[in-house]
This record gives C-alpha cells, structure tokens and sequence, in this order.
C-alpha cells in the first residue's frame, strides 16, 4: 500500500486486528471474508512496507443492525516515508504530534 502513496502521503485504514485467513465474519456489520494479522504484527508490517504509523487505536463498534454484535476493529493513520538516494529517511512534513 505504500506504493500507491506519493512521498508524505497519508493512508487511513480499518481492519480486524486478528490473527485470521479466509474467516467468515461480520465487519462494520457486513459479511465478508477475512484474512489479517494481530495488531502488532499488523502495524509491524505497515512499518516495514515503509509507512510510518501516526497513530493507531483498536475500538468496538456496533452497527444499527438490531442483531449486530459488537465488532473489534483497528483503526490505523500512517505516512509514506520518505527515503533519500543513499535510503536515509528524510523528515517530510512537520510531525503532526501524533503517536502509535
């Protein structure tokens, strides 16, 4: 995903935050089929795809759907690094005061 940003472009994104392949679940109260990672293997392989993760937040969610059960998402708000010839990372934009 990294790629499809320009340099210091910003990515947000949700997923599970499970250790799961091809798991029939409900996502933001739709039915899907699943593969993920744990949280922190998550955000561990966002880093090494060089993006910077900002900030990043697991959270319930309900839908309004009247049978819907609370749902477990991450949430996650990263940055492609930038990286010079000699593949230093450069600062980019001013940091945002943001933490993982």
């Amino acid at each position: 995903m990294a790629s499809w940003l320009r340099p210091s472009g910003y990515l947000l994104l949700a997923t599970v935050p499970a250790d799961v392949e091809q798991v029939d679940i409900a996502f933001m109260g739709h039915p899907t089929r699943a593969s993920s990672y744990a949280a922190p293997d998550y955000l561990d392989r966002l880093r090494r795809s060089g993006l910077e993760v900002l900030e990043s937040r697991e959270s319930a969610f309900i839908s309004d759907h009247e049978a819907a059960e609370p749902e477990n998402i991450l949430f996650v708000y990263c940055r492609r690094v930038e990286r010079s010839a000699c593949g230093e990372v450069g600062s980019g934009e001013a940091e945002s005061g943001r933490q993982a």
